[in-house]
């Protein structure tokens, strides 16, 4: 994670009319913008948080696939007209030549009511930037890392492996073990990488999008960790 990010800049009332324009931004509805480098599944988190599997049939369901398939931000919006929510699959800004200066400023995020900062592996410089850009412009922001399920089983297999002559092992704990290894290493290194750029610590979520899923499906979801308490605080915000 490099620091010295570069100064924000705040746009004039015509731009942001314009970005108001092209998001189609509707008085009355919450706008949620969801960002993160290519690959890290916005486009699968917007699925499941709306209640739609990626296979699904639905006309609102968003593209996904192993490459980014969002090369220009999409408009979603909820397939419950009950709910005022539209969410914005932003392209990750390892997909274009975007500086993580310019990433916040030219795809206008500065309009949205929340953005959700989604991380895979890593938690880059440019998640950092959004992050301070939300500071200055006062939009409530998430911190969410996806795949949790695909990283705590990998911390399993290593724990497994360094177990693997033991007589007598206990696989239920050992996968325990790893999910609190997971989440607490998740939590500190975000904590540390706010720290260095000057940025107070805030909730992290760690989720796995059919979890997610399920649980905005209403069933039930024994290997949940953050998901419905995303859900709730989203939802407390938004109100």
């Amino acid at each position: 994670l490099k620091l010295g990010l570069k100064p924000v800049v705040t746009p004039a009332l015509k731009e942001r009319e314009a970005k108001k324009a092209l998001y189609e931004y509707e008085d009355g509805k919450y706008h949620i913008a969801v960002t993160g480098m290519s690959g890290t599944g916005k486009s699968s988190f917007i699925n499941a948080v709306r209640g739609l599997g990626n296979r699904s049939n639905n006309p609102l369901v968003a593209a996904t696939g192993v490459a980014e398939t969002t090369l220009k931000p999409r408009r979603y919006p909820d397939p419950d007209n009950t709910r005022p929510y539209v969410w914005y699959d932003i392209p990750g800004a390892g997909t274009l030549e975007i500086s993580d200066w310019q990433y916040f400023n030219d795809h206008g995020l500065y309009i949205f009511d929340c953005i959700v900062v989604l991380f895979d592996t890593r938690f880059f410089e440019t998640d950092v930037a959004i992050l301070k850009h939300c500071v200055h412009f006062g939009i409530p922001s998430f911190i969410v890392r996806s795949k949790s399920e695909v990283h705590v089983q990998n911390i399993y297999n290593e724990l497994l492996e360094f177990l693997i002559e033991e007589d007598d092992i206990d696989e239920e704990q050992l996968r325990m073990d790893a999910r609190v290894e997971y989440i607490g290493e998740t939590r500190e290194s975000v904590a540390h990488n706010l720290g260095r750029a000057g940025l107070s610590r805030q909730p992290i979520f760690c989720i796995d999008r059919t979890n997610l899923l399920r649980i905005v499906q209403g069933k039930r979801t024994p290997d949940a960790i953050d998901e419905a308490k995303l859900l709730r605080t989203m939802l407390t915000v938004a109100q």
